[in-house]
């Protein structure tokens, strides 16, 4: 009876971090803050709901699968979201902050525009090809090989 109960808040308080990290995904204003809400509370919320499973059924060998997989889950998700993090930094991704407080100012290099304003063709940045000039090349390649 005490291991049900025990289980039950666990798996609820897993639940409820899940449910906070999916309102974060949807609420939050920019992919970083977004990023930060999955991870962090994704995978305290995975490791409840993994360790109230562990708690409540006395499988064999459940609580090592359980433990690994709660071992897993810590080591690789918040490296996942920072390296997630990271590369969103480097590509330019749009961030709300206050003014100045761009802490990776001149430690990382950091596109000027965004990816997606890059890929529109909206902004000269050398990083990427010309869409034009992409274009051209595609449209002489075709005509070269139906020669």
């Amino acid at each position: 009876m005490i291991r049900e109960i025990i289980g039950a808040v666990l798996m609820l308080g897993g639940m409820f971090f899940l449910l906070v990290a999916a309102i974060g995904v949807f609420r939050l204003p920019d992919p970083f803050l977004r990023m930060h809400a999955s991870t962090k509370a994704g995978t305290l919320g995975a490791g409840l709901l993994v360790a109230g499973v562990a708690v409540t059924y006395t499988q064999e060998n459940l609580g090592l699968t359980a433990f690994i997989i709660i071992f897993f889950l810590f080591a690789t998700l918040p490296v996942a979201g920072h390296l997630l993090g990271r590369a969103m930094y480097v590509s330019g991704a749009h961030f709300v902050m206050k003014e100045g407080s761009d802490g990776l100012k001149g430690v990382l290099p950091r596109a000027e525009a965004s990816l997606e304003s890059r890929l529109a063709g909206r902004s000269a940045d050398p990083a990427l090809p010309d869409p034009a000039k992409a274009k051209g090349r595609a449209q002489a390649t075709k005509d070269t090989d139906a020669k």
